[in-house]
């Protein structure tokens, strides 16, 4: 994967992943602290992800 697809792609769903995480939060289906728990745990997720890729 080239290193410009990556960039779009993080472009477009970082982004997205905040307006979902945000509009949880106004239509009251989430507390704040459910969509920022999820957000540190998506991004802990990501980190190991990369991190263990590139061992491979």
């Amino acid at each position: 994967m080239s290193i410009e697809y990556v960039d779009f792609l993080a472009a477009f769903l970082i982004p997205l992943a905040s307006l979902i995480g945000f509009s949880r939060m106004y239509l009251g289906l989430h507390y704040p602290t459910d969509c920022i728990i999820g957000a540190v745990l998506g991004l802990i997720s990501s980190i190991m992800i990369v991190y263990i890729t590139t061992l491979l």
